[in-house]
This record gives structure tokens, sequence and C-alpha cells, in this order.
């Protein structure tokens, strides 16, 4: 059973890697077609932009595929553990983002 979960996630893995950088040559190829890397600021902007947009691809290509294996009658992709959370990491995220703000409308 550990063993043919090992190799159902190294092959899920191994089909995702050339998936996330065909999309990402493809998004970059975009972006610089438009000049979004032609000065410092341009260049953090489109960085971000091509990052969320490869989340978000990578994010609807892996729920398209869990859907698949379970109309085939496959078990699903993803595992929920129950988690607890701490102050302290919530705090730790909403700083981050906080800076992320204020460092990026410095540059708009």
């Amino acid at each position: 059973m550990a063993t043919s979960l090992l190799v159902e996630l190294v092959e899920l893995t191994y089909r995702f890697i050339f998936m996330f950088l065909e999309s990402m040559q493809n998004i970059h190829l975009a972006q610089q077609a438009r000049l979004g890397y032609h000065s410092p600021m341009q260049w953090l902007r489109s960085v971000s932009m091509l990052i969320v947009a490869l989340f978000v691809e990578m994010f609807q290509r892996s729920r398209e595929l869990n859907n698949a294996m379970q109309s085939r009658g496959g078990e699903a992709v993803y595992w929920q553990e129950k988690g607890s959370y701490s102050k302290k990491n919530w705090l730790g995220m909403a700083a981050i983002l906080l800076v992320l703000i204020v460092y990026g409308g410095y540059f708009t």
C-alpha cells in the first residue's frame, strides 16, 4: 500500500513538473512580448504576476486531474488532515502580507 502510494505521488509530481515549466514559459514569453521586464519596477510586477498565474493554473489543473481520477473510480489525490493553527503563525503571515503590500505600493 505504501509503495503504490509513493509511486503514484512520484508519477504525479513528474507530470506536473513539465506542465509547470510549459506554463511558465508561455506566460513569461507573453510578458516579454508586452515589455514586462524592461525596468526593475516592471520586472518585480511581472514576476509576481507570473507566480500568481502559475499557482492558479496549477491549482486548476490538479483539481481537474483529481476530478478525472475520481470519475474513473480512482481515489482522491489529496488528503486532508486535521491540524491546529497557532496565532503565532497567523500573525507572521499577516506581517509578511503587510510588508508585501507596503513594498508593492512603493513601486506603483
